[in-house]
Order: structure tokens, then sequence, then C-alpha cells
């Protein structure tokens, strides 16, 4: 482990030294070294009940974060992922909200979430996802357990540091390195109660299968639902793949690999996008991405771009999530203790970023938790035209996850 992340920091010293007028690096102190996880193997049938429990946390946590108008933007596994770390800390009542919100158990989930990282698949498109551990230099003292568990399924950095605006700096060129310059800046600075914080990175970065050509790209208009007309710029195809139910139709766009593929869901007229998207569960999820018919498909796709930034407390508290971020009542003294003795989540900020375009498309994710002290194929054409306000996936097709799930609702 000491010897793996000194070689990333080494590289990332000397990527950064190519760009920029002074080289640059972490400053803050890792701790690893000396931390004995003993060895593991996990198994995972990811056609299980499990992934069915993980896109339903999944589309539970896109309902409760959508906001009706607007663009919006989620990596359910980045959330799911540094949530996760910090459950590993998590006792008493404050984990038993955590395990009834994910629909798993904490050793369940670490299990999950490890086995899918082993067989992430980085075949012509390129999926990273990385996860640190910040401590603050002098406040806390670190349950060996909590580190263990951090280091072993999710492999995690681990930095000690003041968290200071060094940190900040630190913090931030640690997202920047992992989401492969997507996401510049996570924090701009710490609350003074702030003693730790557990990050996590998802980068994905591929081509379509299939480019669209230049004569495939022209000017159109998109239809807000308030009916207001915008002009974009849309790329024009044929696919193969096709999905309808009662509310939608819908078109899976492989990227090259063949692993991964963009999902386009358009409710049908008299249906708005909120309505729909009200209607899914982890199971309707899971039965359309393994759905999808051969047919031959017309489709028109907004080129766009967008980023959106969001803290998640309110939206995991009304979904059962509680305790864990009341300073009386949170219990993560498996974390560890303070000179306050007591531990609570403070923050769980959220940054996505995606950009579509003719040749690919490029998603980042970070997502920070911050603990305070105290059929047969039919002949018929069918059509999908992405031209008023859609849903939007990016899915692992092996294993039928969603890595990022959005709303277009506005292409400007």
């Amino acid at each position: 482990m000491k010897k793996r992340l000194l070689t990333l920091g080494l590289a990332l010293t000397f990527l950064l030294s190519l760009t920029a007028c002074a080289s640059q690096k972490i400053q803050a102190e890792e701790l690893t070294a000396g931390v004995h996880t003993g060895n593991h193997s996990g198994a995972m049938d990811f056609d299980g009940p499990e992934t069915l429990l993980v896109n339903d946390f999944a589309v539970r946590l896109f309902q409760q974060t959508m906001a009706e108008g607007e663009n919006t933007l989620l990596s359910p596994i980045s959330v799911l992922s540094a949530l996760a770390m910090a459950a590993n800390g998590a006792q008493g009542e404050t984990l038993t909200q955590i395990e009834e919100v994910f629909g798993l158990s904490v050793p369940e989930l670490n299990n999950y979430l490890y086995c899918w990282e082993a067989c992430l698949e980085n075949y012509k498109a390129t999926v990273n996802w990385a996860n640190s551990l910040w401590i603050k230099t002098g406040t806390i003292q670190v349950e060996e357990d909590f580190l263990r568990s951090c280091i072993q399924w999710y492999n995690a950095e681990v930095y000690e540091a003041p968290f200071d605006q060094t940190t900040v700096k630190d913090l931030n060129l640690w997202v920047e390195e992992h989401t492969d310059g997507m996401i510049k800046e996570m924090v701009s600075e710490f609350s003074s109660d702030t003693v730790l914080c557990l990050v996590n990175a998802l980068a994905f970065d591929a081509e379509w299968e299939r480019i669209y050509y230049d004569y495939q790209v022209q000017e159109d208009y998109f239809t807000r639902e308030d009916g207001t007309r915008q002009e974009g710029t849309f790329m024009y195809s044929d696919e193969d793949y096709y999905w309808e139910d009662d509310l939608s139709t819908g078109v899976m766009k492989y990227y090259e690999g063949d692993v991964y593929a963009f999902v386009g869901l358009l409710p049908k007229e008299g249906v708005t996008l909120e309505e729909y998207v009200d209607t899914l569960t982890g199971e309707s999820v899971h039965g359309m991405l393994t759905g999808f018919q051969n047919a031959e498909v017309s489709t028109k796709l907004p080129k766009f771009r967008t980023e959106t930034t969001a803290d998640l407390i309110t939206v995991l508290q009304s979904m059962g999530m509680s305790d864990i971020f009341d300073p009386a009542l949170a219990d993560l003294s498996g974390m560890g203790s303070t000179s306050t003795g007591m531990l609570y989540i403070n923050q769980v900020l959220h940054k996505t970023f995606i950009n579509v375009d003719e040749k690919g498309t490029q998603a980042g994710a970070a997502t920070m938790v911050a603990a305070g002290e105290g059929a047969e194929a039919p002949h018929e054409v069918k059509q999908v035209h992405l031209d008023r306000p859609f849903l939007y996936m990016i899915v692992d097709t092996r294993n039928h996850i969603p890595l990022f799930i959005g709303t277009m609702t506005d292409i400007t």
C-alpha cells in the first residue's frame, strides 16, 4: 500500500510539473504505512438482490435530489461509496438508520462495492474510482478497525493534515487528479469543527462505439416543459437498442468496448419528466437496463455540458438517515473519538460534471462526507428524439448499474 501511494504521489508530482510553473504535490502526511488490513476475497452475483437494492437507493436518492425544471446530475455510486466508508464507523441506532436507507448491511455493501470495483472494465473506456480519508492533525484518535475497513474494502489513501488552506489545496488537488481534471475545486474551506473527511472520486471517459460525423450534426430546437424553445446543436443517428413501456420510450447507445452505454429516456406526450421520474424504482430500472430490444431507432441527441453541486444532508434526512447528522444523537464511536468524545456528519458535498458531444462522453463526480467534532426485432423504424426534457444515464451494462443519472431540461 505504501509503495503504491508513494508511486502515485511521484507520478502526480511529475504530471503537474508539466502543466504548472512550479511542481505541486500533496503536502499532507500519508498514514497507511503500518495499518495491517489482512487478506480477503469477495464474490458477488450482480444479478442478485444486492444490485436491485443498490439501484433502489440510486433511484430514491435521485428522486429526492431532482429539482423541477432544472438540470440534475448525480452519481449514486459515488455518494454510496463515501457514505459506506462512513458507515463503517457507525454503531447503534445510527448504524440501523444507515442500513435501512441503504437496504444492505455495511458488510454486504463493503463486499458489493469491493467486487464492483474489482471487475471494472477499462477496455477502450476509462472508469477511475478512488477513495481517500483525511484526518485533522491532533484532534481525533481514529479507530484502527475503521482505518482498516477504509483501506481494505475501499483502497482508501489516508492523509493527516491541519485542515487549513494548505489542506484545502491538497484535497482539491487529489480530487482534480482522480476526476481527470473535471472537478477542480471540491472545497473552499473547512468549518472549524470538521476533523475528518471521506472523499470518493469517479471519472468516466469514453468514445462512442459509432461516433457522429459532421453531416450528422445540425442546429435544431429543444422545447422546454413550459413551451419555450432553445436553439442547440443536435446529433442524429440510427441506433440498435430500443425501450418502450407505458410511460416512456428510450434508446441505448454503446460506448467503444460495449461495456458502458448512454441511455436516453423520453417521457411520452402528456407525462412530465418529474411524473416519470417519480414512478421509477430500483426494480423498474433494473428491468429497463436488461430489457432493451433490438430495433432500428432514429435518434436525436443534443450536445450538452453541465455541472452541479449539492449538499445532500437534507436529502438523506428525508430518506430516513437522521441521527448521523445530529451532534446529540450521532453514534460514530467506531470511527474515532475527540476531546469532546463525539463525532457527527456535518456535510455531504456532491459535485458532478458531464460533457456529451460527437466523440463521446466525459463525466466526473466527487463526494465528500465531513465529520464534525462534538422480443423479435420489429421491422418498422422506431424514433427517440431527445428534443424535450428527458432522463439519461451512463450505465455499466454488464452489472446493470447506473454510474450517473441526470435530467436535461435546459440545454443553454
